[in-house]
């Protein structure tokens, strides 16, 4: 049974890159708990004045060095902007480990912004269910 809803959301300064990072449980690989963190809705925009291609991603563990488990590209006209929305997702951290979603490295004069919701599971938790 998924338990503890989280959100985490971060807009990034002008050309630098968002990242918002969900912690593991307290206590998470303790023979109390064995839960894991799951993401289960992402939502991010790239827009500004510049053109460019940024790539988001989905890592196991911290910003910049977890492993990567989802990614995509985010590229953006002069003026314009890019979305990503989905939900109904099931991506998940390994034990002890945070979930990170961010931008990787930002796009000159642009601003990016990352949203994601998600809950904590026990581990082995069936794919896709409540």
């Amino acid at each position: 049974m998924a338990t503890a809803p989280w959100t985490i959301t971060n807009r990034s300064a002008a050309g630098s890159a968002a990242t918002a990072s969900q912690a593991a449980p307290a206590g998470a690989g303790t023979t109390k708990t064995n839960t894991i963190v799951r993401l289960r809705s992402l939502f991010a925009t790239l827009q500004g004045v510049a053109a460019g291609t940024d790539q988001l991603v989905v890592r196991d563990g911290a910003s910049g060095t977890g492993t990567i488990i989802w990614q995509g590209d985010l590229i953006v006209a002069v003026n314009g902007g890019a979305i990503v929305q989905m939900s109904d997702l099931d991506l998940r951290a390994s034990l002890g480990n945070a979930l990170t979603v961010e931008f990787v490295n930002g796009v000159s004069s642009n601003r990016e912004c990352v949203s994601a919701a998600g809950d904590f599971i026990p581990v082995g938790h069936p794919m896709y269910s409540v």
